[in-house]
């Protein structure tokens, strides 16, 4: 994959290219000079995406210190690539609805909202690698680990309304274990993002299968979806519960019992 360097490279060259095409002294382009031209711009649009895809994983928001902490401050925040379009997304947003965007209320709404937005997705951006940070051990536990009740919070990829509620891991160790904060920390990088439950669960269980090798996991989510309290069907008091389990959480039901017996109970 080239580097941002280069990129910014070709685009110098394409620009000198396009400045001889279009030079002033042309009065009339040819066909042939035209097609050429069109050509070198779609390039250079291609290269700059390139080159912004490649900024932004550059850029220090797009590493692995993304803690909500880290988005208190604004001078962090106003840095991110694509801030200001996020701004005006949200000022054209509230236009839209009728609402006037420079009264004193909703004066720093766009700012306010797009900074909670890069904070609500931030999984999206970080680097699950460093997050781990080496924290895996080897063991020779090979009875169930179980973490209940990890807080977690998501947005819905169908109407990016929120939905809330606690994350349950459980797995069997096979020569390894993992750092207990690391599960917690897995749990948030696939939650904060544009999530569904379902898939939610099912990526935070094979995550742990592949980085320590368990003979088995199990999680269970159990959340409170705004976009079905709050709009539509309007039912206040329902719940939603997933489940995925691998190996022998999967194939042996008395293991399979037991993790779901260990994480019902109030103690």
């Amino acid at each position: 994959m080239p580097t941002w360097e280069e990129e910014v490279q070709k685009n110098i060259k394409l620009s000198e290219k396009l400045h001889q095409l279009l030079r002033a002294d042309s009065v009339l382009i040819s066909t042939e000079n035209a097609k050429e031209t069109q050509e070198c711009i779609a390039s250079m649009m291609h290269n700059l995406t390139c080159l912004e895809s490649l900024l932004i994983k550059k850029h220090p928001l797009h590493s692995e210190d993304l803690s909500p902490a880290k988005f208190q401050s604004d001078e962090n925040i106003t840095l991110f690539p694509k801030f200001d379009k996020m701004k005006l997304s949200y000022h054209t947003l509230i236009e839209c609805i009728g609402e006037d965007p420079s009264r004193e209320g909703l004066l720093k709404t766009p700012h306010r909202a797009a900074k909670a937005f890069l904070e609500l997705t931030v999984g999206d951006r970080q680097d699950l690698k460093k997050l781990i940070n080496e924290a895996i051990y080897k063991s020779d536990a090979n009875e169930m680990v179980i973490v209940k009740d990890i807080e977690l919070y998501s947005l819905c990829e169908h109407h990016l309304l929120p939905f809330m509620g606690k994350c349950h891991v459980g797995y069997i160790p096979n020569g390894s274990v993992i750092g207990l904060s690391k599960i917690a920390r897995i749990v948030d990088y696939y939650a904060r993002r544009l999530q569904i439950q379902e898939n939610l669960t099912c990526q935070i269980a094979k995550c742990l299968e592949e980085i320590i090798g368990a003979a088995g996991v199990a999680v269970v989510i159990e959340a409170e979806h705004m976009c079905m309290r709050m709009r539509g069907v309007g039912k206040q008091n329902s719940m939603m519960k997933t489940s995925a389990t691998l190996g022998v959480m999967k194939e042996d039901y008395k293991t399979r019992t037991e993790f779901l017996n260990l994480i019902s109970s109030t103690k």
